[in-house]
Order: C-alpha cells, then structure tokens, then sequence
C-alpha cells in the first residue's frame, strides 16, 4: 500500500527523497503522521488543538 506522501513525492521525479533510505514501514508510519505548526495567531498556552480548520 502506498501513501499519498509516498505518491506524491513520486509524482516529483526532480525531487529526491530523503525517506528512500528508511525501512518501507517507518517510511509509510512517518508519511501519514501530520505534523502541522501554528503560526498566526500564536499559540497562547491553551488547550491543543486537534482540528486545524475549526
């Protein structure tokens, strides 16, 4: 099974993969987990949030 990570960077052939190099499951474990910041408004210490769009 392949990831839309995975399929993505496929779709770049110019870009190099720097996840090429680890087992295929750390590969796919890693590409589905979202790792998202807050930007604007900063954060204020409150509770985290689970839902970028509410």
């Amino acid at each position: 099974m392949t990831t839309r990570g995975e399929q993505a960077i496929a779709v770049h052939r110019s870009q190099a993969s720097p996840y090429e190099v680890m087992h295929a499951q750390l590969r796919r474990e890693f590409l589905t987990a979202e790792r998202l910041r807050r930007i604007l408004p900063p954060w204020d210490g409150g509770p985290v949030e689970s839902d970028i769009f509410t």
